[in-house]
């Protein structure tokens, strides 16, 4: 069996945001973002284990959180199988 952990920590700086035109019932709206900035951090957690020679099983958990967006979590498991 194989454990895997990883784990990543991000700082994004925009300098100049994007500007949006769009139209609401007949009202033109312009937004503009200007800069900002965005903390995030992520994780993941793996494992595997060998079946035999040609075939593998696995299970991968992840997660996302940041300071501008709700957190995100994912998981996956199969089997890898080489013919």
């Amino acid at each position: 069996m194989t454990l895997t952990l990883g784990a990543e920590v991000e700082h994004r700086v925009v300098l100049s945001g994007r500007e949006q035109t769009y139209k609401i019932s007949d009202t033109i709206v312009n937004f503009d973002h200007g800069s900002y900035y965005e903390n995030t951090a992520a994780g993941n957690l793996g494992a595997s284990y060998s079946l035999d020679n040609n075939t593998l099983a696995y299970v991968h958990l992840d997660s996302r959180f940041s300071n501008n967006t709700r957190g995100t979590y994912g998981a996956s498991m199969g089997i890898q199988l080489s013919f």
